[in-house]
C-alpha cells in the first residue's frame, strides 16, 4: 500500500509539472526579451527537448542582439562558418521559475544567420555583411537534462 501510495505521488508530480509548462514566447515567460526580437513560434518536442521558441531580428540589429545575449546568458560570439553566422556555444537562461517545475529543466539559446541570397538574376552568393542580412534568428530551447 505504501509502494502505491508513493507511485500516485511521484505520478501526480510529474504530470501536475508538466501542464505548467506552455507553449510561447519562452524568453518573455522566463527571461527578458529585447525589443528587437520578434517572437515567431513555439512547438513542442519529443525527446531531451521539450519546447522550442523561435525569434528574429534584422540583421542590422544582429550585432546588437548578439552583445546582450553573450552578456546575459553566456552566449558564445557568432563566427562566420560556410554559409552563415552561428554562435559558437550555447547560452543558458537561469530561471528558477523553470527550475521549479523541473529539476532537470534548462533553457538554452543560439543564435544564427543565413548568408546565402538571391541577387537581381536570381543568382545565389554569400553575403558576409551581416546588415544585408535580411533576418537572424534565436532560438531557446527548454531541454531536460
Amino acid at each position: 500500500m505504501i509502494r502505491l501510495s508513493f507511485i500516485l505521488i511521484i505520478l501526480f508530480y510529474s504530470c501536475s509539472n508538466s501542464t505548467i509548462l506552455q507553449c510561447g514566447d519562452l524568453l518573455t515567460l522566463y527571461a527578458e526579451k529585447p525589443i528587437e526580437l520578434e517572437f515567431l513560434e513555439c512547438s513542442t518536442e519529443k525527446g531531451q527537448v521539450i519546447m522550442r521558441s523561435k525569434y528574429r531580428v534584422l540583421g542590422k540589429d544582429s550585432k546588437k542582439i548578439e552583445q546582450i545575449l553573450i552578456s546575459k546568458y553566456g552566449l558564445g560570439k557568432l563566427k562566420f562558418n560556410c554559409c552563415g553566422w552561428e554562435s559558437q556555444k550555447y547560452g543558458e537562461i537561469n530561471s528558477s521559475m523553470i527550475k521549479e517545475i523541473n529539476p532537470n529543466f534548462s533553457i538554452l539559446i543560439t543564435m544564427y544567420g543565413n548568408a546565402e541570397k538571391k541577387d537581381k538574376n536570381n543568382t545565389i552568393h554569400i553575403e558576409k555583411d551581416r546588415n544585408e542580412i535580411p533576418y537572424f534568428y534565436v532560438i531557446v530551447e527548454i531541454v531536460e537534462v
